[in-house]
């Protein structure tokens, strides 16, 4: 009874929100940008906002990027002057009917510019190292499209149609994707690098997909899920059926494993998900519960092998890196109301953000 109770409590307050969650992104400079409310509040899925840049502990609105339905931000070019962010247009059941990529400057004033508009819904954005866009479109009941669009000629290039997320590696140059296989006799997710010129290249990660494990991916955000270590090829994944080998149908709590270069498992938490990999690598945090019911935010060392908890993160909703040794942290306050925080690994102590 516990363990079902359990998945009631893991983020399923998102259940059905197909589309990307309102996390600040930071910048190359430490420039936060994040959407809003109209009174400033702040919300993982607001209904409706305006960007604001959180730059030396001051808040700066950006109005002309006010939008009428949920938005995020996905990506900052590398030199830190733009950012990408979406917005949705949603039916009378809150499902993203459509969405809208844009680009703007990070400056008070800036006019946003329209880069590609889907039918769906557009999950995630990413700038490519030489100024292409890596797109990934998600309907509700199938797997994604990742394509690669090129802003100056307008084009689109297909790189699959039966993804589930993607990552980059910290050059922007290698994509690492999270595929599934419907053909096989179960369907069986693969991690690994996209690399066109080479077909034979070897998966760094192979898991059977549970029907419960890929509905999990089709309503939330991958971000729940898995993780790929920006400096090197270490993949990260929560399954809520521990199938990392083989199927366990009576398991109904999602486990943490670690996969070293494409060679050793290690399950690192019994219970554990939203898997993030510090920019550099160094640092895995999660979230994980103190009690099977609350929330608590978590960070494994893959050097040492070690564990530890955040202090004050008690009660956390969700867990993202803000930059390097800064953890952002937030809490529900009230309905669609939250907290935003961040631990300092240097300091060992909460900085509050927006409260």
């Amino acid at each position: 009874m516990k363990k079902r109770a359990l998945l009631l409590i893991i983020p399923l307050f998102l259940t059905g929100c197909l589309f990307s969650t309102n996390h600040p992104l930071v910048g190359p400079d430490g420039t936060a940008a994040v959407f809003l409310g109209e009174n400033g509040e702040y919300s993982l899925y607001l209904e409706q906002g305006t960007i604001h840049l959180l730059r030396d502990g001051e808040l700066i609105p950006l109005p002309l990027t006010a939008v009428s339905g949920p938005g995020g931000v996905l990506d900052w070019t590398p030199d830190g002057l733009e950012f990408l962010y979406v917005q949705y247009e949603m039916n009378e059941w809150l499902e993203p009917i459509s969405s809208t990529l844009y680009r703007v400057a990070a400056e008070p004033g800036a006019e946003p510019v329209v880069v590609y508009t889907s039918e769906i819904s557009i999950r995630d954005a990413e700038f490519r190292a030489d100024g292409r866009i890596a797109v990934f479109e998600h309907g509700d009941d199938t797997a994604g499209t990742l394509s690669i669009f090129d802003p100056e000629t307008g084009e689109m290039e297909e790189v699959s149609d039966a993804v589930l997320g993607f990552r980059q590696d910290a050059s922007r140059e290698t994509l690492y994707l999270l595929a599934v296989d419907e053909d096989s006799v179960v369907p069986i997710g693969i991690v690994g690098p996209w690399e066109p010129e080479n077909d034979s290249s070897e998966p760094l990660a192979m898991f059977v997909l549970s029907g419960g494990m890929l509905d999990a991916f089709y309503l939330l955000d991958d971000e729940f899920f898995w993780d790929v270590d920006p400096a090197s090829q270490n993949v990260v994944l929560s399954l809520y059926d521990s199938v990392m080998v083989a199927p366990i149908v009576d398991e109904e709590v999602p486990s943490l494993f670690f996969v070293k270069n494409g060679e050793r498992v290690t399950k690192i938490a019994e219970i554990g998900y939203m898997p993030t990999f510090s920019p550099d690598g160094r640092y895995l945090a999660y979230m994980g519960t103190i009690d099977g019911q609350t929330g608590q935010a978590k960070v494994y060392e893959p050097r040492t092998s070690e564990t530890y908890a955040i202090p004050g993160s008690q009660g956390a909703s969700t867990c993202f890196w803000m930059g390097e040794g800064r953890l952002g942290l937030t809490f529900e306050l009230d309905d669609d109301v939250y907290r935003l925080a961040a631990f300092d690994l240097s300091l060992g102590r909460i900085v509050e953000l927006i409260e």
